[in-house]
């Protein structure tokens, strides 16, 4: 389980931790600002502007998703009660609260279980980390996302295909490729196959997919620049056999 923490920097009293929400938390906790200071001078001194000191230490008793449990984030302003940012404007805005968003994962990308696992920031699981891609921007080198829900966005922003779309055109074709009828590799996703004359960018309209092919399948489909004829001679090509060497003449011709 995350446990929230405070970035341990220096304020401007002789004694006690900044005490900002951390947004990292190797190499120590540290919250944004003083994480920044850290990069770029590899030291920290005070920032600027520090929370009342009534709330050093305290945590937010706004309400929590897991019932019985209070929101844990620190608290930003003591009165009428100890809430955090967020709280105090949901209070001040609509006169009522409500649970935030769990968890504040970006505060603790670093953080694992007792198995060594990594939290996914969009699906929740925990997981090895060789299910993550690389970041050298992150402060423990992984992406938030696992490559599951990347993959999934991908299907989405690129082809505005969701997962439940995907999985029912892999039905539609009898969960094999669309050409040479065989099925995925275990844990690879079938590309997908759109109309180049549609959409040549990057990210498609959406309304050109044309069907889920194996990655060999999809590249040669590029290779014949999706082109009928290519296509026609390559089979006229393959199947009129093979040339016995001995009936080429000098000049190149077949007797």
């Amino acid at each position: 389980m995350i446990e929230y923490r405070a970035c341990v920097g220096p304020n401007y009293t002789d004694t006690g931790d900044c005490g900002r929400a951390a947004h990292v938390a190797t190499p120590q906790p540290m919250c944004s600002g003083h994480y920044q200071q850290w990069k770029r001078m590899k030291k920290l001194v005070p920032l600027r502007i520090h929370r009342p000191s009534q709330t050093e230490g305290k945590i937010c008793a706004g309400p929590s998703k897991v019932e019985g449990n209070e929101c844990g984030r620190p608290a930003y302003q003591s009165t009428p009660m100890l809430l955090c940012i967020a709280h105090a404007s949901q209070l001040r805005q609509k006169n009522e609260m409500v649970p935030l968003p769990e968890p504040w994962l970006k505060l603790n990308r670093a953080a694992r279980d007792d198995k060594g696992n990594k939290q996914c920031t969009r699906c929740k699981r925990w997981l090895p980390e060789s299910a993550f891609g690389s970041s050298k921007s992150a402060p423990d080198e992984l992406k938030g996302h696992c490559r599951q829900c990347e993959a999934d966005r991908l299907l989405l922003n690129k082809y505005g295909l969701t997962v439940e779309q995907y999985e029912a055109l892999l039905a539609m074709q009898g969960g094999v490729c669309a050409i040479c009828q065989k099925p995925p590799l275990e844990g690879v996703r079938l590309c997908v196959d759109h109309d180049h004359g549609c959409c040549d960018e990057t990210y498609t309209c959406g309304q050109c997919v044309r069907g889920l092919l194996h990655a060999d399948c999809n590249a040669a489909l590029g290779y014949f620049n999706d082109s009928v004829d290519f296509l026609r001679a390559a089979i006229e090509y393959l199947t009129r056999g093979t040339i016995d060497l001995r009936d080429i003449d000098t000049q190149g011709e077949i007797a």
